[in-house]
């Protein structure tokens, strides 16, 4: 039986510099897919993928591997991993996430993430933030009675200081939801001074 991959989200480019030294990143986006799909565009190209990825390095969700100029590649970044959020407290340099009591939690510390909040009536859309590292996590914090788990993020926000959530409710009582995601980069850098090139990435799934 063939396997096909199928795309999840939207794909991208960044490019791979000829000094062989230059470390390109891409954007931080949210970990969607189990697979990641890599093409390398007129450049032999070192690649690292992961929570924090640096090209010649280790310490990656994978280490750094060899993609060919001109041909595809397909890495196997895991599972995504999410949680619903039911409360959070910030700080200046931190933000503290509740999860519900009794649902796990799929995160390490030192992983990247992501919250997203979501709801027809949403003031709540400035505690959003983009990759940001786990700076701890407990997973038997007592959560008003309960035993849930609590995670700390660090952040860069200055505003909303200590204002506490224990659920996202919308300015007319309709309910917000808000869920904690992993979030991925990109870096790629060249073997040795030639011509630029590209890398272009998809996550999928494969079927079949």
């Amino acid at each position: 039986m063939s396997q096909a991959f199928r795309p999840v989200g939207s794909g991208a480019t960044i490019g791979v510099a000829a000094n062989g030294t230059t470390i390109t990143y891409s954007t931080p986006f949210l970990h969607q897919g189990e697979y990641l799909r890599l093409c390398s565009e007129g450049r032999n190209a070192i690649v690292a993928a992961g929570s924090t990825a640096v090209a010649g390095s280790s310490g990656n969700v994978t280490d750094s591997f060899f993609v060919p100029k001109n041909s595809e590649k397909l890495l196997n970044i895991g599972k995504p991993a999410s949680q619903r959020v039911v409360g959070l407290t910030t700080t200046a340099t931190t933000v503290t996430i509740d999860f519900p009591e009794g649902t796990g939690n799929p995160f390490f510390v030192g992983q990247n993430v992501s919250l997203r909040v979501s709801g027809d009536d949403n003031p709540n859309q400035h505690w959003e933030f983009t990759h940001k590292p786990i700076a701890s996590i407990n997973n038997t914090a007592g959560v008003d009675g309960y035993f849930g788990t609590r995670l700390v993020v660090t952040w860069g926000y200055q505003d909303f200081v200590g204002t506490a959530f224990t659920a996202f409710q919308g300015s007319n009582t309709r309910a917000v939801g808000a869920d904690l995601r992993a979030s991925i980069q990109i870096s790629a850098k060249g073997i040795a001074a030639h011509d630029h090139g590209s890398l272009h990435y998809q996550q999928g799934q494969i079927s079949g």
